[in-house]
């Protein structure tokens, strides 16, 4: 039997549990969620389409620890009011990142870590002009950064990408022109050349991990 249990009266929803039916979206309530957390290990199956269906006004969508697989579903692009997406350890969890999380303008933390999503990343989500967190780490994504459009996250303090399969050059990644920068993770790829510019003159860097690249080059 599937358990649930409410903070802050019908506005926020945690689960934690081997199975859900997801049957409260029926609840009238239900429009007024503004945040699910779902985690647990034996959940299975696809992320359901209910979630958007009667949660129009989500603003955290967190999903962590389980078993749900598939790719990511296309009902996300209808999450306009979200503003913080946690999908974190899912291993089963595949497919591309979806260019329509560009459109997503409110968000301002998305994690998409853990999982074994591929392909690469999409310039689209340098639309994304409050995004402050962006941690795409320990997945199997591949191809070279979109880095002209990554500069357009002026707000953006962490930049996740460790554990991937990401290539070629990183120099023209100006830190500079992301002032509110401190972490800066790009472990576990295949970068080679010159270290990223603007390196060492940041001011705001507080951790910084380029280790186990293909080759990078410069000095500190």
């Amino acid at each position: 039997e599937a358990h649930h249990n409410t903070t802050a009266g019908p506005y926020q929803l945690n689960w934690s549990w081997p199975s859900a039916t997801f049957a409260f979206c029926n609840d009238p309530a239900a429009s007024s969620i503004t945040e699910i957390r779902i985690s647990g290990i034996g959940l299975t199956g696809h992320i359901p389409a209910s979630i958007a269906t009667c949660a129009a006004s989500l603003q955290i969508l967190e999903i962590q620890d389980t078993n749900l697989e598939g790719p990511l579903p296309p009902f996300i692009r209808n999450l306009t009011q979200i503003q913080m997406l946690y999908l974190i350890n899912n291993n089963l969890l595949t497919g591309e990142i979806p260019p329509a999380l560009g459109s997503l303008t409110n968000l301002n933390h998305l994690y998409l870590s853990q999982n074994s999503l591929t392909g690469g990343i999409p310039s689209a989500l340098g639309s994304l002009m409050n995004l402050q967190e962006l941690d795409l780490s320990d997945n199997s994504l591949t191809g070279i950064l979109p880095i002209n459009h990554l500069l357009n996250l002026t707000e953006l303090s962490t930049l996740g990408l460790s554990q991937n399969h990401l290539t070629g050059k990183i120099e023209s990644l100006d830190l500079s022109k992301l002032p509110y920068l401190q972490v800066f993770d790009a472990y576990g790829n295949n970068f080679e050349g010159a270290l990223p510019a603007g390196l060492t003159e940041h001011q705001g860097l507080i951790f910084i991990n380029l280790q186990e690249n293909k080759l990078l080059t410069g000095s500190l």
